[in-house]
């Protein structure tokens, strides 16, 4: 995840050339992909009760600053 979050951060694109496509999210898909993969994982596929009763945020980080 951190190239492809340096890659945004300078360009503007998450792709890099040594990672899979990243495709653009849409109104009807948001094309997931897995952490630390190069595939595409289906939509829902997190399992809430990995997280307890149900997963607090879906992609944010919150810290207290």
């Amino acid at each position: 995840m951190q190239t492809r979050y340096q890659a945004f951060l300078h360009t503007g694109s998450p792709n890099v050339p040594a990672l899979g496509f990243w495709k653009v999210a849409g109104t009807s898909d948001v094309n997931p992909i897995e952490l630390g993969g190069s595939g595409p994982v289906p939509t829902g596929a997190c399992k809430p009760s990995f997280w307890g009763r149900a997963v607090p945020y879906d992609y944010q980080v919150y810290a207290n600053a």
